[in-house]
């Protein structure tokens, strides 16, 4: 009885050993979308760069350091930029390309 609980104890400290690896890996990942997200804050007040994906939808976009506050928050970002899908012509042009591609 005595050797069931102590082995008992020792798998509960070992959970709670893994337990804390992921927190801490957690805690990081978290700490370093935080100071991405600190890093962005003087340049907000002229806007956010967002390059939609036209043909991805209204959820695709590019990833960039901007979309970290969004991630941060769990906000998911949409948008209006979408191709027509009746027109073929413009879907051949546009492809997977994303707005900054087709404006350059």
């Amino acid at each position: 009885s005595d050797q069931t609980q102590s082995a008992d104890s020792t798998d509960n400290n070992s959970n709670t050993n893994n337990n804390d690896n992921n927190d801490d890996t957690n805690d990081d990942s978290r700490e370093y979308q935080i100071n991405e997200l600190l890093s962005l804050f003087p340049s907000l007040q002229y806007g956010m760069d967002v390059n939609p994906k036209l043909a991805a939808g209204p959820t695709g976009v590019e990833y960039t350091k901007n979309m970290t506050a969004f991630d941060l928050m769990g906000v998911e970002l949409v948008h209006g930029w979408l191709v027509d899908p009746n027109d073929e012509q413009a879907k051949v042009v546009i492809g997977s390309k994303t707005y900054n591609e087709l404006v350059e």
